[in-house]
């Protein structure tokens, strides 16, 4: 594996993260080989509807962590969302399809299982669509417990898998 580190972006108030995610986010979340995965309505994500998700996503508890290459370069993101009151979920997470299977995916999965942990959550949660083979095996992998499933909700009838992983108490 390269050398790599994982940050936590905010680009609700800070400039250089919304525009170096906003970046990052069209490029891997459109790549078709990801979209599919990613988008309910199978419409790519436009820009500029996507930089004010980023720019309010603090509002909504949304978080961004990256894994991050040479020269500063996004290799794979995740968006976690979390609440007191709903729980702590990953809500999204892609990798650059020309990096995949080189664990980057799991370095954002255990990340997200680590900050939860440490912000006092019992439980994560994980959505992932039920034909993404490569996304459901890295999280039960990772220890993640399928839990229900919600049919039909992609525009082409896909399913979406919910699954939970309950955290070890310290």
């Amino acid at each position: 594996m390269p050398q790599v580190e994982i940050r936590e972006l905010k680009p609700a108030t800070d400039e250089s993260h919304l525009e170096q995610l906003l970046e990052a986010y069209m490029e891997i979340f459109n790549h078709p080989d990801n979209l599919g995965y990613l988008s309910l309505t199978q419409i790519p994500f436009d820009e500029d509807e996507t930089k004010k998700w980023l720019i309010r996503s603090q509002d909504q508890g949304r978080r961004y962590f990256a894994v991050v290459g040479d020269a500063a370069r996004i290799l794979a993101i995740s968006v976690v969302k979390a609440d007191p009151r709903l729980g702590f979920e990953i809500s999204k997470l892609a990798v650059r399809p020309e990096v995949k299977y080189q664990g980057f995916g799991r370095l954002l999965i255990d990340c997200a299982l680590t900050t939860a942990a440490g912000e006092g959550f019992q439980a994560v949660d994980a959505s992932v669509f039920a034909d993404n083979d490569a996304t459901l095996r890295l999280t039960v992998g990772a220890g993640f417990t399928p839990v229900r499933m919600t049919h039909h909700l992609r525009a082409d009838g896909g399913d979406i898998v919910h699954l939970r992983k309950y955290l070890d108490p310290e």
